[in-house]
């Protein structure tokens, strides 16, 4: 629905890859601090850290 698709299309990937890149950064820092064992904290560390790299990827490439 987008006037310019291709800048949109960019524009949705770098945010997805933002949600990929910070989900696989906070499971991997919560898995360090927490001890590797405990899957719920990694879960939610990956949860986070995919949330709030996108959320920032959107606000800030607008």
């Amino acid at each position: 629905m987008a006037d310019n698709k291709m800048p949109e299309a960019v524009r949705q990937v770098a945010i997805n890859g933002a949600g990929i890149a910070g989900g696989w950064a906070g499971g991997t820092i919560a898995g360090l601090l927490c001890c590797l064992s405990t899957t719920v904290y990694i879960l939610a560390g990956g949860f986070t850290g995919g949330a709030l790299a996108a959320w920032e990827m959107g606000n800030w490439w607008k």
